[in-house]
């Protein structure tokens, strides 16, 4: 199993490469979850080790905000190389459908998808919670 910081990375070189320029710390948060829910929908297991925090505009993996929080809201411009040898085909085939469908919507489109209403994140925010888990996204993604 991949880190995330290593998701994280494969995702903006993809994007980039799919001529996607707009990929913000916050568009990234978005993008990692909805990979990530798609992982779990199709393999029924995470992506990767970890869970979610529940914040105001979503899904937050707290280490991948910690590693970009200093673009704040402007695009993440960083070198972002990648070894695709230590991603798994599933990865990569999930990650590359996340940017297809995904990847030209804008960062606060994604906030309002992460933020619908029988998605985790909402559930937890409804309940104060502040963890996503992965049971959490099982549970939604297998209704």
């Amino acid at each position: 199993m991949a880190k995330a910081e290593l998701i994280a990375k494969y995702l903006i070189k993809r994007a980039r490469e799919y001529n996607i320029s707009d990929v913000s710390p916050l568009k990234l948060q978005k993008l990692l979850y909805l990979a990530y829910e798609e992982f779990v929908k199709v393999h029924r297991r995470p992506l990767f080790n970890g869970d979610f925090e529940v914040w105001r505009h979503g899904p937050v993996v707290r280490n991948i905000y910690d590693e970009y929080k200093v673009f704040g809201s402007e695009v993440i411009s960083l070198d972002t190389s990648v070894k695709e040898s230590e991603l798994t085909k599933d990865t990569k085939e999930i990650v590359n459908k996340v940017i297809n469908e995904h990847g030209h919507k804008s960062a606060w489109d994604l906030v309002d998808e992460t933020h619908r209403k029988d998605g985790p994140w909402y559930i937890k925010m409804e309940r104060g919670e502040s963890i996503i888990e992965f049971d959490d996204i099982k549970k939604v993604v297998e209704k």
